[in-house]
């Protein structure tokens, strides 16, 4: 025998206990069906749609890739600028040495001896200059007789 014939025997066994096994027929899922078919169909319009998204999206992607190149250009020309000031300031560290030792009064006292001959007065060359006595309109040509008489 079978299944099919046994299924049918058993059915009105079935059937005694309150089980229904006829498979029901569903209206809504045949409609449904029909429906995703004509869902399945592009029309003109859902093309635009799709090529304007697909442009739309590709000019974003543009700006993104555009703007991030311009972030990094201008990072590199930051990162120059960096270096170049970095530099700078260790120039301007060394010439700050180089400065302190130009002023040291050793430094100057060393030069004024060995390079231009210049010593210490000795007891009785010193000159004290009074500054209650005011000198005359012109200083400098009263100077300049003196030093010619």
């Amino acid at each position: 025998m079978f299944a099919v014939e046994r299924w049918y025997e058993y059915q009105e066994d079935y059937k005694k206990y309150g089980i229904d096994l006829r498979p029901k027929e569903n209206t809504k899922a045949r409609k449904n069906r029909t429906k995703n078919d004509n869902s399945l169909k592009v029309t003109s319009a859902d093309r635009i749609r799709l090529l304007s998204l697909t442009i739309f999206v590709g000019v974003l992607g543009l700006i993104v890739i555009v703007s991030t190149a311009f972030a990094a250009s201008i990072k590199y020309d930051i990162n120059r600028i960096i270096v170049a000031n970095d530099e700078l300031s260790n120039e301007i560290g060394t010439l700050n040495v180089e400065l302190m030792e130009a002023t040291n009064i050793e430094t100057i006292e060393e030069k004024a001896v060995s390079q231009l001959g210049m010593v210490y007065p000795q007891q009785g060359e010193y000159v004290f200059v009074n500054t209650s006595v005011t000198p005359e309109a012109d200083f400098g040509l009263v100077m300049k007789e003196q030093a010619f008489n």
